[in-house]
């Protein structure tokens, strides 16, 4: 019997199911042969299929296609008359197979994955669909099953369920993790005996650990809301610390500050001293890009009030120390002992001496020097004393001669520290006057006892001793009440003021003394008073002719009075005077020096500038006469080329003097030094390697970006004629802060944030005295005709007026430094200028401008290029006439003013009294030197051109300006 199914031949089952499988078989069969799509695909097995009876009993499998062998390995006879059940294993999901007998029992299509067995045991994934079939009066005939294997596509979910899986168990264990760093920063930011504060972008505390409320004397809770600022924040110094110079201002800038010691009021009333960390709070740009704004500071600080007090303790320790050392009148040192293998002293060094040191020895400049090698007859027995002092640590005390001195000495020495440093300090003085009087007390007593029946004699002699110094003294001496009432003076006051001892005693001395030294003596007399004694007092005494000497007092108090000795030294004031006005007099030499140099410098340029445009003018002028115009052209591009390093001249000089008209812009440094690398590096030529160090994006500053490209060219072409065999020129720049002492001499410079642009080459550098003049203008090492000497000026002046630092660091064969020091600046785009346009001519269209100029030349030239062109030209030579010409009540279109005029008005005072009349009037400033008349900044619809300009550049800024004005 042949089976009608494409496939196995027979069927191993009973008739009953062998006759409908062969009735489906031929439907099949038939359907494939006609359109049904459906029959045609489970016929072409491209599907695993059975059909089911569920009108048997069981439900048995009545067909099968190849397809469904193929997956599950059984032969078609194999299953035919099995229900689906027997792919089923125990890895089988129960909940599968009762969703798919109630899907069976309610005759409901169903789909589910169910895990199945193949015939050789493995397991795979089934997805199955069943779906019930219908005959034509609607009753259940058939089920159709079809299968996927869908065990790949189960792994490939069972995997990602895995990773995703593990990684929410690594999410998990991160954020266990981080509770646990956050609960141990917690516990940290609660025990750290530091204080640490949080302050947001618009300064607010919005944290402060315990120990911060604890420092800063404020009870729990309470730091939070208010301000960083609230607190009286001073420096170390006690000086109250300006507002945005706190540290935590500098992080809210952007600016780490670290070990900043300042003072504060506590909030409950406390003074302490804090030495704070502060550090900028910047939110994270983004993966491989740099932090982002400033959102905020985190500070932390320490309590060292105890440390500073105790700081200060020892200062005041060390200054009494210091004091009590160089005012002994005893001699002192500290000395380091040299022993040998035996222990014994055989030299020592002087460490430190004090002044009475030299007085008591006669012995100079001897620290640091060994004593053998100051007294080489010196006795041992001092060594040995000494080295016993240093080896024992017992002190001495003993009393002998130094017979290289000739003196003897009671001397006190003790061991210094620990007995390894080996050093000793000795006290001592000088007794050689007491043994020779006690030798002499002793030959006295004898002399005594035979001279007492002439004591009264011997008495009378004492008294016309100490009688006839008092009577011979060249020093003016003096007894006084302390309140100043003389009682007693020398003669020598008639000597040295003219006033006898008549005219003197009973009067007070106040009365005798320059009104201006009155309260200064005064002074002095109150502390003789306390009891204390003045090292050197001076004054100045009237002179019974009128005049005033200078008298330096030794006055010491005793018994209720004044004792004083007094020099005349007006004759060494006299002489320091005159020595003054020697060294003031050279020094305005020097100033003298310096203007003539200029004054030489810039005659023999203009001379040259002058002789070059004069000659071209004449030869001008001949060829005019000649009637050979055409060859004019020559003679005038030389003038005009003259003329052009004329006003680079003036320029330069301006420069220096800081007073050159500038057009400040926001300037990136790295940005401008980046695009001007190629043109550095054809400047110094291929032996000179040039090196750019940029600071990555360092702070913008605010100058004139055409002045400080020129000084950075500049400084290229010098450091090239530094290097001539080659070498290296480097570029770089750095954020920094500059201190009140960095800017000291510096006028228009403040301490504060700075950006420096360092030029740095390998050159022969320069010696003391080339560094001294490097800046003055004229000043050049080059060969005649190969530079004018004010390169440096230049750069010096455009620095200063720019309110910057310039410095220079150079030694012979150690290279040249230029460090340019430009303040940060904030604000992005221009400031107070516009760029020069094309110079392009610009026709009027019968607008009345008012030119206001005091050189008649200059004023003519322009208003009748000005005419030329179509404008309407209103003339005024000083302030006062275009005043007259603004209460006319013409209409004015366009101010054009110079800056400096003649008849105590300048340029600026007239622009403000046209604008007083007409608001949005246009401005065009004309300046050669504007002086201190233009130091503002300009106000809109104002700009400035500078002298000398070329005609078709002033037309073609006087066009623009319209233009903007009419376009509102």
């Amino acid at each position: 019997m042949t089976d009608p199914v494409k496939g196995d031949a027979g069927l191993a089952v009973d008739g009953a199911l062998r006759a409908d499988a062969a009735r489906i078989g031929t439907e099949l069969l038939r359907m494939d042969g006609g359109t049904d799509p459906f029959a045609a695909a489970v016929y072409a097995n491209q599907m695993p299929m059975v059909v089911t009876d569920p009108r048997r009993p069981d439900n048995p499998i009545v067909f099968a296609n190849d397809s469904f062998c193929r997956l599950t390995g059984y032969a078609r006879s194999e299953v035919v008359g099995l229900n689906c059940r027997f792919l089923q294993g125990p890895e089988t999901d129960p909940a599968a197979v009762a969703r798919l007998r109630a899907a069976v029992q309610a005759a409901e299509p169903v789909q589910l994955d169910i895990c199945n067995h193949r015939k050789d045991g493995t397991p795979f994934w089934n997805r199955l669909l069943l779906a019930p079939v219908r005959d034509g009066a609607g009753e259940l005939a058939y089920f159709f099953a079809s299968q996927v294997d869908v065990t790949l596509e189960r792994e490939r979910l069972t995997g990602l369920e895995l990773r995703n899986a593990a990684l929410l168990a690594e999410v998990t264990d991160r954020l266990r993790a981080q509770e646990a760093s956050e609960a141990r920063l917690a516990r940290i930011l609660a025990t750290t005996p530091a204080g640490i504060v949080e302050v947001d972008g618009d300064g607010c505390l919005t944290y402060a650990n315990p120990a911060a409320e604890r420092i800063l004397g404020a009870p729990p809770g309470t730091l939070a809301g208010r301000r960083h600022d609230d607190l009286l924040w001073q420096a170390s110094t006690g000086e109250t610390i300006p507002a945005g110079r706190l540290p935590t201002d500098w992080a809210l800038k952007g600016v780490p500050v670290a070990d900043y010691e300042a003072a504060v009021a506590t909030v409950d009333g406390r003074r302490a001293v804090l030495l704070v960390d502060a550090v900028p709070v910047q939110v994270p740009a983004g993966s491989g890009a740099s932090a982002g704004p400033v959102q905020g500071a985190l500070a932390a600080f320490q309590d060292v009030t105890a440390r500073q007090d105790a700081v200060q303790a020892l200062r005041l320790s060390e200054e009494r120390y210091r004091t009590l050392f160089d005012a002994l009148d005893a001699g002192f040192c500290i000395v380091e002992l040299q022993l040998d293998d035996a222990g014994r002293a055989v030299d020592y060094r002087f460490l430190e001496v004090n002044p009475a040191f030299e007085t008591q020895t006669g012995l100079h400049d001897v620290e640091g020097r060994w004593v053998r090698d100051v007294l080489p007859e010196l006795e041992q027995h001092w060594f040995d004393a000494y080295g016993s002092v240093a080896t024992s640590g017992e002190p001495v005390r003993l009393e002998n001669a130094v017979a290289a001195l000739g003196r003897w000495y009671e001397v006190h020495a003790f061991r210094v520290g620990e007995a390894a440093a080996q050093q000793v300090a000795i006290l001592f003085n000088d007794i050689s006057g007491r043994r020779r009087a006690e030798t002499e007390l002793r030959a006295s007593e004898a002399r005594l006892r035979r001279l007492t029946e002439t004591l009264e004699h011997q008495v009378a002699e004492r008294t016309a001793d100490r009688n006839r110094l008092w009577q011979l003294s060249t020093d003016i001496m003096l007894v006084a009440r302390h309140d100043g009432t003389i009682t007693a003076v020398n003669p020598a006051w008639t000597a040295v003021l003219g006033w006898p001892e008549a005219e003197l005693i009973g009067q007070r001395l106040f009365d005798f003394i320059h009104p201006e030294d009155v309260v200064r003596t005064d002074e002095g007399a109150r502390l003789l008073a306390e009891g204390a004694t003045p090292q050197r007092f001076e004054n100045r005494y009237r002179h019974k002719d009128g005049g005033y000497r200078w008298i330096t007092w030794a006055a010491v108090p005793g018994d209720g009075l004044i004792n004083g000795v007094g020099r005349d030294t007006t004759a060494e004031k006299e002489r320091e005077a005159a020595l003054e006005q020697a060294q003031e007099a050279l020094r305005q030499s020097q100033k003298m020096e310096a203007v003539g140099q200029l004054t030489g410098g810039i005659a023999h340029d203009f001379n040259n500038m002058l002789q070059a445009m004069g000659g071209a003018l004449e030869m001008l002028q001949r060829r005019v006469d000649q009637g050979r115009a055409n060859e004019a052209t020559r003679f005038l591009g030389a003038a005009r080329e003259t003329l052009g390093r004329a006003a680079a001249l003036t320029n330069r000089l301006l420069a220096f003097a800081r007073r050159q008209t500038l057009l400040p812009v926001a300037v990136e440094p790295d940005d401008l030094i980046g695009s001007l690398a190629e043109l550095l590096q054809r400047t110094v030529g291929p032996a000179v390697h040039v090196e750019l160090r940029l600071g990555d994006g360092v702070w913008s500053v605010l100058c004139d970006q055409n002045q400080l490209e020129n000084v950075l060219l500049n400084f290229a072409i010098n450091a090239r004629d530094a290097m001539p065999e080659g070498g290296r020129l480097t570029f770089s720049t750095r954020d920094l802060m500059l201190t009140p002492d960095d800017v000291l001499g510096q006028d228009g410079a403040a301490p504060g944030a700075y950006v420096e642009i360092a030029v740095a080459d390998t050159g022969i550098g320069m010696d003391e005295a080339t560094r001294a003049r490097a800046f003055e203008p004229f000043f050049t090492t080059k060969p005649i005709g190969q530079g004018t000497g004010l390169g440096l000026s230049q750069a010096y002046g455009f620095v200063r007026q720019s309110g910057g630092v310039l410095r220079l660091e150079s030694a012979p064969g150690q290279g040249t430094t230029l460090r340019v020091f430009l303040p940060r600046h904030e604000a992005v785009g221009l400031v107070g200028a516009v760029p020069e346009r094309p110079a392009q001519p610009g026709r009027g269209e019968g607008e009345t401008i008012l030119l206001v100029e005091d050189e008649g030349t200059v004023r003519s030239v322009a208003s009748e290029r000005l005419r030329e062109l179509g404008y309407y030209v209103l003339e005024a030579a000083n302030g006062g006439a275009a005043l007259q010409v603004l209460h006319s009540g013409l209409r004015i279109d366009l101010l054009l003013t110079a800056v400096g005029l003649a008849g105590g008005m300048n340029g600026r005072q007239v622009a403000e009294a046209a604008r007083g009349r007409e608001p949005g009037l246009p401005v065009l400033f004309i300046t050669g030197y504007a002086g201190s008349a233009l130091e503002a900044q300009l106000a809109p619809g104002m700009e400035m051109i500078g002298k000398p300009f070329a005609l078709d550049a002033l037309t073609a800024r006087v066009r623009a300006m319209l233009d903007r004005a009419a376009a509102g």
